[in-house]
C-alpha cells in the first residue's frame, strides 16, 4: 500500500493499477495519469487521491471524515481501490465519456469486492450519485443522441 499523503492527499500509487469492467468498453482515453482502452482502466504509478469524500488532513489528528472501511492484513483499506477509480472517473469526467451512474456502479461493484457490506455499499453510490460531480461527458452525449 501507497504510504499515508499528508496534506491535500490520502493516498498515492506505490505502482500502476489495473482494472478492467464491461463499463468500460468503448472508451478510449488516455492522458499521464490514467488510461481506458479494451474495457481495462490503468491509473499510474504516483497518482494520488484523498479516498472517500468528504475528507480533510488535521494536523494534530491526521484524516477525518468518510470512513474508507477495515483495512485488510497490508494496511490496505477497503475503499482504496474503488475511491481510486471513482476518483479518476470524476477528475477527467469532462474527458472520458462515461456516465454519472456507470461511474456510482463501479464505485459500489469495486467497495462490494473489497468487503463493503452491499448495503453500505449501495449507500455510499448513492451519497457519490447525488452529492458527487454531476458533469460527466458521458450523460452529455447520450443526451445529445437521445
Amino acid at each position: 500500500m501507497s504510504k499515508p499523503h499528508q496534506g491535500i492527499w490520502r493516498y498515492q500509487l506505490p505502482e500502476a493499477y489495473y482494472f478492467k469492467s464491461e463499463h468500460l468498453h468503448g472508451i478510449e482515453f488516455n492522458n499521464p495519469w490514467a488510461t481506458i482502452l479494451g474495457g481495462e482502466m490503468v491509473v499510474s504509478k504516483g497518482y494520488a487521491w484523498d479516498g472517500c469524500s468528504p475528507a480533510y488532513y488535521l494536523p494534530v489528528f491526521g484524516w477525518v471524515g468518510t470512513p474508507d472501511g477495515a483495512r485488510d492484513e497490508n494496511g490496505i483499506p477497503q475503499a482504496y481501490y474503488a475511491s481510486l477509480v471513482h476518483d479518476v472517473l470524476c477528475q477527467f469526467r469532462r474527458e472520458i465519456p462515461v456516465t454519472k451512474n456507470s461511474s456510482a456502479y463501479l464505485f459500489k461493484t469495486l467497495l462490494i469486492r473489497d468487503g463493503f457490506h452491499p448495503k453500505i455499499a449501495a449507500l455510499y453510490a448513492t451519497v457519490v450519485r447525488y452529492f458527487g460531480p454531476q458533469d460527466f461527458l458521458g450523460d452529455e452525449l447520450s443526451s445529445r443522441n437521445a
